[in-house]
C-alpha cells in the first residue's frame, strides 16, 4: 500500500481511501504523497463517511443525508450502498427538503459585463427555512 501511494497515478486517491479507512493518519499520508494536506483532509472524510453507510434500507436522518449530500455523494451512490432503488433514496431526500441549489457565477470577474455566465455545480443545499448554506463551509 504505501508504494502505491508513494507513486503519482490515476488510480492513487483510492489508495488514499483505503489507506484512511484503514487508520492512516494524514500525516503519514502526506510524508508518502507529498498531496497538501488540505487535500488530505478532504479526501479523509470521504473515505470515513463512505464506510459507514446507511443500513440496508434503513432511513437516513435528515442531518445525514444533507452531510452525505455536501461531501458530493450522489443518489445512486447512497442506494447502492443502503441496497434501495435509487428513486428511494431521492423521494427521501426531496422529503427532508435537502434539494441542490445552484449559483450563477460571473466568468469575467466584473471586470467587464459577461455574455455567457455560468451556473455552479450544486455545492450548496438548502434547508428546510428555505435558506441556501454552502457546502464549503
Amino acid at each position: 500500500m504505501r508504494q502505491k501511494l508513494r507513486v503519482p497515478n490515476a488510480e492513487r486517491i483510492f489508495h488514499l481511501g483505503q489507506a484512511f479507512a484503514g487508520g492512516m493518519s494524514i500525516e503519514e499520508a502526506f510524508e508518502l504523497t507529498k498531496i497538501d494536506p488540505w487535500f488530505l483532509h478532504n479526501i479523509r472524510q470521504i473515505a470515513i463517511e463512505s464506510i459507514a453507510p446507511p443500513a440496508d434500507g434503513a432511513p437516513v436522518s435528515r442531518e445525514r443525508m444533507l452531510r452525505l449530500k455536501k461531501l458530493g455523494f450522489s443518489d445512486r451512490q447512497l442506494a447502492v450502498a443502503a441496497h434501495v432503488p435509487e428513486e428511494e433514496i431521492r423521494r427521501r431526500r426531496k422529503e427532508a427538503n435537502v434539494i441542490p441549489t445552484y449559483r450563477l457565477v460571473d466568468t469575467c470577474a466584473a471586470e467587464f459585463e459577461a455574455y455567457t455566465p455560468t451556473t455552479t455545480p450544486p455545492t450548496a443545499m438548502k434547508t428546510s427555512a428555505g435558506m441556501a448554506k454552502n457546502a464549503r463551509s
